[in-house]
């Protein structure tokens, strides 16, 4: 039986799997393994399309950064992407739907149909 505990923000209970379902999507790689388990589930889907938009951003930084003149840019950036994702995990992990400043209303990806 997957445990359950009360997010601090909203008091919904969420389960463990599906935090941590939610806080995988955040690693780069695990952002696949999230998109083929999202199913229906608005909370492993909040953090799934922040996670998206995080990757996305983390590619064009590492595109633009191949340029010297937008080196030292692209890294700052890169920084504030990477602290932004740890953010992310955090809250998943917490069982929070709090929003990531920036990114926290993007809304690319659609629940599955069933």
């Amino acid at each position: 039986m997957p445990r359950i505990e009360k997010s601090a923000k909203n008091r919904e209970p969420v389960a463990r799997d599906r935090r941590i379902t939610a806080a995988v999507a955040y690693t780069g790689i695990g952002l696949i393994y999230t998109y083929l388990k999202r199913g229906r589930d608005p909370f492993i889907l909040l953090h799934l399309n922040q996670a998206f938009g995080i990757v996305v951003l983390w590619v064009a930084m590492a595109v633009l950064g191949q340029w010297e003149e937008f080196s030292l840019w692209t890294g700052y950036a890169s920084l504030v992407l990477d602290i932004l994702a740890l953010a992310g995990m955090v809250c998943a992990f917490r069982g929070w739907r709090e929003p990531i400043p920036f990114l926290g209303k993007i809304r690319i990806l659609k629940p599955q149909e069933e």
